[in-house]
C-alpha cells in the first residue's frame, strides 16, 4: 500500500517540477522574440520598434510601424486620441485578430499596449525573474489581472487567470499569452515580487481572491 503512495507522489513531485526544470534549464535562443521586445541600437528604454512614450510623434510612430512588414498596411487611426494596428498573418509574435493601441496626446505617443501571442513561460524564459509584478481582482469578477516587469529594459506585461473553472493547472498558468505595455503602466502600484516557485507551487489558493 505505502509502496504504491511513495510512486504516485514521486511522480506527482516530478511532474510539477518540469516546468520548473525546463524553464531554467533550456537556454533561450528566439532571436525574433528578442529582436521584437529588445530596443533598437539608439532607442534607450523603453522603445518599441523605434517608439519611445512620451517622445514619438503620432507621424514618427504610423512611418516606424509603417516600416514593419509584420505591421504593413495595417495601422490606422483609433478616434478620438490614438492609433491602432495588428500584425498581417497569423502565428506571428504580434496578434493579427486583436488590435494593439497607441495613446496619442497633443500629437506625442503616451504609451502602448501591444497584444501578442508571446506565453508568460517564453517571457520568463528570455528575461528570468520580473523585477516587480501587481495583483488586481475585483470582488465578483471572474479573473485575476496581474502585470510583471522588468527594470532592464524598461518593459512589461500583463496577462489575466480565469479563476472560475475551479483549480488552476500549471499550464494555465505558464499558457497565458501577455500583452506588452509601454509607458503607462502598473509599477507604480506594484504589490507583489513575482518568484517562479509561486507560479509552480503545489498550492495555487494564492491565486484566489483572499
Amino acid at each position: 500500500m505505502i509502496v504504491p503512495l511513495l510512486r504516485s507522489s514521486l511522480l506527482l513531485t516530478l511532474l510539477l517540477c518540469l516546468p520548473v526544470l525546463l524553464i531554467r534549464a533550456r537556454p533561450y535562443e528566439d532571436s525574433e522574440l528578442f529582436a521584437l521586445l529588445t530596443p533598437p541600437e539608439g532607442c534607450p528604454a523603453p522603445c518599441f520598434m523605434g517608439i519611445r512614450p512620451g517622445l514619438t510623434t503620432s507621424q514618427a510612430a504610423t512611418a516606424l510601424l509603417g516600416s514593419q512588414p509584420l505591421l504593413a498596411n495595417t495601422i490606422a487611426p483609433n478616434p478620438p486620441n490614438g492609433l491602432r494596428f495588428r500584425a498581417n498573418h497569423p502565428h506571428g509574435l504580434v496578434e493579427d485578430t486583436v488590435f494593439s493601441y497607441l495613446r496619442v496626446e497633443s500629437s506625442v505617443i503616451q504609451w502602448l499596449r501591444v497584444q501578442t501571442n508571446i506565453s508568460l513561460a517564453e517571457v520568463w524564459a528570455a528575461f528570468g525573474q520580473p523585477d516587480w509584478g501587481s495583483r488586481m481582482y475585483t470582488l465578483g469578477s471572474s479573473y485575476i489581472y496581474y502585470a510583471i516587469g522588468y527594470n532592464e529594459p524598461d518593459i512589461s506585461f500583463e496577462f489575466t487567470v480565469n479563476i472560475e473553472r475551479g483549480p488552476l493547472r500549471l499550464q494555465d498558468i505558464f499558457q497565458q499569452k501577455v500583452t506588452l505595455r509601454l509607458g503607462s503602466t502598473m509599477k507604480d502600484y506594484a504589490n507583489m515580487i513575482p518568484r517562479l516557485r509561486q507560479y509552480t507551487s503545489t498550492d495555487l489558493s494564492w491565486w484566489h481572491a483572499s
